[in-house]
């Protein structure tokens, strides 16, 4: 009995020592944060004006903002992406990426390789915010090895590549290290130039369901108006979702080469065509895309017949139109989108 007394004495004095020693380890760490994270502050508050010289003045770089610690380089990195994010001006963007170039990519190109995922991450976005294009046979030795990286980097690469327009983007996009989805495809696409953009459109077949998708909303988004017969094909697809994105994508463009197209949606069962029909009819100035909005006025769809009275209040005398409408029509529902429309 008296010998387990003392067993059970030990234990829990070691229990106790074990957890002295490690409030002691946390304490030393956060201190030690702590001084490096007020050693940061301090090289942010002393190289700022520095920086401000060499970005906006266009002096040489000091002494005072050339890394020679990682303190400072981590301080370097917080004055350059302030700038980055908060002064749009091309010039300050080349002077960002030449000092990156100059000082920055030893130590991105090592940290590359680093076992520390977080430290690879950090460094993919870096080179990617401060455009450092003489990184990107680094990067794309990372697709290249066998070594299997996360899915969050090799999403990053691939941003990467399409940022800089890297010629060969288009066969990685097509053979991907990972599955992405429509808002991955969406940060890549976003990165690509008109031309380059352009011609990734020409193997539009065979691209996967999402990447399709994310095409035809993009084309929308970046206002490609040499892109709607393109489209116009794309309305007659056996897809829905292919039809629906193409005709979203023609409204946001606003040009109508041939409206006799459009109008066999007014009668579709997917009130999604309606609707995006209803939007593309705004851009037409014929009594037939008139009497095509009347009668969307009545769809079963609140979604469909506000925008049919938009549309009709976008076009040449709509508001008169619309009036009249809500004055005769006997439609209640017709009536009551018209009148929500023009303000009544």
């Amino acid at each position: 009995m008296g010998n387990a007394i003392v067993w059970l004495t030990i234990a829990i004095l070691s229990f106790m020592a074990v957890l002295i020693l490690l409030f002691i380890y946390l304490v030393v760490q956060r201190m030690i944060e702590v001084r490096v994270q007020r050693k940061i502050a301090d090289y942010v508050k002393d190289g700022s004006d520095w920086a401000y010289r060499y970005l906006i003045e266009g002096d040489a770089p000091a002494e005072q903002i050339i890394p020679d610690s990682s303190t400072k380089l981590i301080a370097m990195e917080k004055i350059l992406r302030s700038y980055a994010k908060n002064i749009s001006s091309d010039m300050v963007s080349a002077r960002i990426t030449d000092y990156a170039h100059q000082f920055l990519s030893p130590y991105y190109s090592k940290n590359l390789n680093s076992l520390n995922w977080s430290t690879r991450m950090n460094t993919l976005h870096r080179i990617l915010e401060f455009r450092m294009k003489d990184l990107l046979d680094d990067v794309l030795n990372m697709l290249n090895e066998n070594k299997h990286y996360s899915d969050d980097e090799y999403l990053q690469i691939y941003r990467i590549l399409a940022a800089f327009q890297y010629e060969d983007f288009l066969q990685h996009l097509l053979n991907p290290k990972i599955e992405m989805n429509e808002m991955e495809y969406r940060k890549l696409l976003f990165e690509l130039e008109e031309k380059p953009f352009l011609n990734m459109v020409e193997h539009y077949q065979d691209f996967p369901s999402a990447l399709k998708h994310t095409v035809l909303d993009m084309i929308g988004v970046k206002h490609l108006v040499q892109m709607v017969p393109f489209l116009e094909e794309r309305i007659h697809d056996e897809e829905l979702e292919v039809r629906v994105r193409s005709l979203k994508a023609l409204s946001q463009l606003g040009i109508v080469q041939n409206e006799k197209i459009y109008y066999p949606f007014v009668e579709s069962e997917n009130w999604e065509e309606r609707m995006m029909v209803a939007k593309i009819l705004a851009n037409v100035d014929s009594p037939e895309a008139v009497s095509s909005l009347q009668h969307l006025l009545k769809d079963q769809s609140w979604w469909v017949r506000s925008q049919a009275a938009q549309s009709i209040v976008q076009q040449k005398n709509g508001k008169s139109v619309l009036r009249a409408i809500v004055e005769t029509e006997e439609d209640p529902y017709a009536k009551d989108i018209g009148k929500e429309a023009l303000g009544m």
